[in-house]
This record gives C-alpha cells, sequence and structure tokens, in this order.
C-alpha cells in the first residue's frame, strides 16, 4: 500500500508499552501461577525497526518527551516507536 501513496514526510506512530500488562488488573490473575501470570500480560518484545526495514520505512525511536526534538520527515514513511514512561 505504501507504494501506492505518496510517502513524503509520512509518519506512522506505533505507541509500545511493552503489551500493556491490560490483564495485570483482573483478580483472578492473583491465584495463578507465575507462568500462567506472565502468558496473561502479554509481554511481547516487538522489533519494530526490523518491521520498519522490511517494509522500506524509516525508523526512529522517542522514549522521552526531550527525543522528540530529533524525529525528522524523511522521503520515505517513517516509522516512529514511541516508548511511554
Amino acid at each position: 500500500m505504501l507504494s501506492q501513496v505518496n510517502c513524503t514526510g509520512r509518519v506512522m506512530v506505533v505507541i509500545n508499552n511493552g503489551g500493556g500488562k491490560i490483564f495485570s488488573e483482573v483478580p483472578r490473575l492473583e491465584k495463578m501461577s507465575e507462568s500462567g501470570k506472565a502468558w496473561m500480560k502479554a509481554e511481547t518484545p516487538v522489533d519494530f525497526s526490523a518491521i520498519a526495514k522490511a517494509w522500506g520505512m524509516d525508523f526512529q525511536k522517542v522514549a522521552r518527551a526531550d527525543e522528540f526534538d530529533g524525529v525528522e520527515s524523511s522521503l520515505r514513511t517513517t516509522l516512529l516507536e514511541v516508548i511511554p514512561s
């Protein structure tokens, strides 16, 4: 799809919160084994730089607010991984 649109300056943002741990608030999780808890928390390490490379995108990662100043547009689509604290 990227080859069908003008990608100059486009930025695709992925908020990477490490899986979000949405299930850590489920009361039933307290009674589960440690391996069961780990499975339910869905902590999935993803290498977004590899995804960007596979799709012909530039890649940038931002983990602190001051790092947004270094984000630059490109002639290709940029995959911007934002890691919230």
